[in-house]
């Protein structure tokens, strides 16, 4: 699993998170305790839709047929595992899925708290390349 990420004020990589109301994490606007934030990764496997179709490469989600990965998936926050809201493929990007998912009320503080992805292949957990977020 991939997860996308910015250059934030201090040139720093950190992972791409939006809020519900659209903005977006920032060094000026970091996370908040117990906020719920969408992240965009990518490496998640075939997608398979609701009704059943399998998404093909090349191809975007369909709207009102929301596709998921076949494996499950878990947030890795702080060291802690997190299930997921949801894990849906886009229906706007090729590639991406929109991982949403909220933050522990009584989550670490800084600039640089370690977040990854996981995806559940048979019996083995994969785990991307690991990503930072402020927490505030």
């Amino acid at each position: 699993p991939g997860i996308f990420e910015t250059a934030m004020s201090d040139d720093v990589k950190r992972a791409v998170l939006q809020r519900p109301d659209g903005s977006y994490v920032s060094l000026e606007s970091p996370v908040q305790p117990g906020e719920r934030l969408r992240a965009f990764v990518t490496g998640l496997g075939r997608p398979i839709a609701s009704s059943g179709v399998l998404i093909n490469t090349n191809q975007s989600g369909t709207s009102g047929d929301d596709a998921l990965p076949q494996n499950p998936v878990t947030v890795r926050l702080a060291g802690r595992d997190i299930q997921p809201v949801s894990t849906v493929y886009s229906t706007e990007s090729i590639g991406v899925y929109v991982l949403t998912f909220d933050v522990p009320g009584d989550i670490q503080t800084g600039t640089d708290v370690d977040f990854s992805v996981l995806a559940q292949v048979g019996d083995q957990n994969v785990i991307g390349k690991l990503s930072k977020l402020p927490v505030q």
